[in-house]
């Protein structure tokens, strides 16, 4: 009978088991050939997570589960630099990242290798500074179509007019099949593009394009979309709204706007949220809110809660209740 006692990693082929040897080698080498003047850093996060969900339809209610492991290695001069990081969410162990730069100039910095295409404000928030505890519908929705996420390629970014309107632009190539393979099946490529500009102190605005071919029928499939982000005090409101063909011909939209307030290490914190999966038929509508609250004991160490539940029309009507640890490391 097999031991029960410790977690099996669905992926963890021989290969894999070598990669992650070799990767982990690697990360405790780079203190030792570093030199001097060079930036290295290692850490990384858990996510442990209990899910409360009353929601028509789910079964089992309630769930222990280890949502994120992450851990990420820096390596970086003034010319170039480097980065690694390894996950296993939910117990897949998958490289997440893993790329190098160039920087000629503030305004051109050459990247090369796996990483977020630049597309999404939500999808481009790293998983643990997000305001929630998950994305929302929008980001699952988009992502479902291989809009957002991460990928193989290439890229340029920069800032620009950086004395008085700082602009950030950045420009990139990719495969378009998410990363999940070493190389593309086919010669259809993804680009992206995306443009922040900090218009007044603590507001930014955003915005983002995304294109590639349909791999079924060869036709040009778009996104596209707009954000912004506002902080002030202990205070901050985002928002996005994202466009998009789901097929050629078709077209969906989503949108959230969610904001929090810090007092005395405790942050409520809300998300209203609504997409249109078929804009023609308005068929599967649905609006979420999410009301929660993080609890910032210590820099390393933050406790958030989420209740979520369908408006109108919801996919699945009820209450869904999520409570995340998150320790840093």
């Amino acid at each position: 009978m097999p031991n029960q006692a410790f977690p099996r990693f669905s992926n963890l082929s021989i290969p894999n088991t070598l990669c992650l040897c070799l990767t982990l080698n690697l990360i405790g080498a780079l203190p030792v050939f570093a030199k001097k003047g060079d930036a290295i850093g290692i850490g990384g996060y858990v996510h442990t997570q209990f899910l409360s969900d009353f929601r028509t339809g789910v079964y089992p209610r309630y769930s222990f589960i280890l949502r994120r492991v992450r851990l990420k290695a820096e390596y970086s001069q003034p010319r170039f630099g480097g980065e690694l990081e390894i996950g296993a969410d939910e117990l897949q162990l998958e490289i997440k990242d893993a790329f190098g730069y160039y920087r000629a100039s503030p305004a051109f910095i050459f990247f090369a290798g796996r990483r977020k295409v630049g597309f999404s404000l939500e999808e481009l928030t790293p998983a643990n500074r997000l305001l929630l505890i998950e994305r929302g519908l929008t980001n699952k929705m988009f992502g479902d179509y291989r809009y957002p996420g991460r990928d193989i390629g290439l890229a340029i970014e920069g800032e620009l007019f950086t004395e008085r309107l700082p602009v950030v632009y950045a420009l990139g190539v990719y495969n378009g099949n998410r990363g999940r393979l070493a190389r593309d099946d086919n010669n259809a490529k993804q680009f992206a593009e995306r443009l922040t500009v900090r218009v007044l102190h603590g507001l930014v605005l955003g915005l983002n394009a995304t294109q590639r071919n349909d791999s079924a029928t060869g036709r040009l499939i778009n996104a596209f979309g707009g954000d912004f982000s506002f902080k002030f005090g202990q205070a901050q409101i985002n928002g996005e709204v994202l466009g998009g063909n789901s097929l050629p011909g078709d077209f969906m939209l989503g949108g959230y706007v969610q904001a929090g307030y810090q007092i005395n290490g405790f942050e409520p914190c809300f998300r209203l949220e609504h997409i249109v999966p078929d804009w023609k038929g308005a068929v599967g509508s649905q609006t979420e809110l999410t009301i929660g609250c993080n609890w910032h004991l210590d820099r390393q160490f933050q406790v958030k809660a989420n209740i979520l539940t369908g408006l109108g029309e919801a996919k699945r009507p009820g209450i869904k209740g999520l409570f995340q640890a998150q320790v840093s490391f």
